[in-house]
């Protein structure tokens, strides 16, 4: 997803970063159009799956994503100052 803060460009990307399974819902950001990314964050670190984002109206991060433990899906509203500290 990209977001306009100022004029930065910030393009946010989740996944389930792990190796051995789809665990560790984290999230990471670019400044440079998706050529680097930050060592990103861990919102939640056990089972996750596909994830989308949405920026709210108090310019927090809303981030979406499957949650196979409950059968269901789980949102996370993240601080940006929190997602852009790594």
């Amino acid at each position: 997803m990209n977001y306009f803060y100022g004029k930065s460009n910030i393009l946010f990307f989740s996944n389930a970063a792990s190796s051995s399974g789809r665990i560790n819902m984290t999230i990471r950001y670019s400044l440079d159009e998706g050529h680097t990314f930050s060592k990103g964050k861990v919102v939640y670190p056990k089972n996750g799956g596909y994830s989308s984002h949405a920026i709210t109206k108090y310019f927090e991060l809303a981030m979406f994503y499957e949650y196979p433990d409950k059968n269901g899906l789980a949102v996370e509203i993240l601080r940006m100052n929190w997602v852009m500290d790594q």
